[in-house]
């Protein structure tokens, strides 16, 4: 498979994961004509659009991906935080999943996730290639994994600050707010490091950190540690970047 990181980051996300002509969009936080023009082949071979939850640089135009036809997956909470834009001017609505529900969508079969995030009702997904059995994890916006999950061939994976430099917000009265916010919304380089130990990585070729924070993340810092605490490639995510997945080795 192959990813293009058309967004990543608070001022939007969106990704696209492509194999065989076929592609998913994850997320759609950005203005929809950026989307658009970052489609290699315009919306010929688009799926469907994941959104893991309602915050702005997720969901953006996600009332535009639905409005041009393309199955939509999200919560029903994200879907209810989304909707209430949405006035006289009616769209077709998402296909709502729940934790633990999985879904086809021919070539790939998604089964959702639940997140740990400030968000109505957040989600990540677990996504299958069903011809090649590749299998990625993308999960954003959560600042705990709590699941385990096996076999898993590529990561997408936010990683959006250090502890360091989150702790030194505390030097600021005005800013603790800030920290505070961090610990209960967004995935530390420590806690994705003690997350990844904690799961099976033999299955594992890819690492790519996503949404990291300008301020607040280090991405060759970030790179060089997940990539010795797990002994795999790692790539931190950049707006444009194209990456090569690579097939699965077995």
């Amino acid at each position: 498979m192959n990813l293009k990181v058309i967004g990543t980051g608070s001022s939007g996300n969106c990704y696209l994961l492509q194999q065989d002509g076929y592609s998913l969009l994850l997320e759609a936080g950005l203005r929809w004509s950026e989307i658009l023009s970052a489609l290699p082949n315009g919306l010929r071979g688009v799926c469907a659009c994941l959104v893991t939850h309602e915050h702005k640089d997720h969901s953006k135009s996600a009332l535009q991906v639905m409005k041009y036809g393309i199955k939509t997956v999200m919560s029903d909470g994200t879907w209810k935080a989304v909707s209430k834009e949405e006035a006289g001017n009616p769209v077709t609505p998402p296909h709502r999943v729940k934790p633990g529900e999985a879904i086809s969508i021919p070539p790939f079969t998604v089964m959702a996730v639940r997140a740990m995030h400030d968000a109505a009702d957040p989600l990540a997904y677990l996504i299958r290639h069903d011809g090649t059995g590749e299998t990625v994890l993308f999960a954003t916006d959560t600042y705990l994994l709590p699941n385990r999950y096996p076999g898993i061939n590529h990561w997408l994976v936010e990683c959006n600050y250090t502890m360091s430099k989150a702790e030194a917000l505390l030097e600021s009265p005005e800013k603790a707010p800030l920290y505070d916010r961090l610990m209960k919304s967004h995935m530390s380089l420590e806690r994705l490091v003690t997350a990844l130990k904690a799961n099976d990585l033999s299955h594992t070729r890819t690492i790519v950190l996503i949404h990291i924070s300008d301020e607040r993340g280090d991405s060759p810092l970030m790179e060089e540690t997940v990539r010795r605490a797990t002994g795999i490639r790692t790539i931190a995510a950049k707006n444009g970047m194209a990456i090569q997945l690579g097939e699965c080795p077995f």
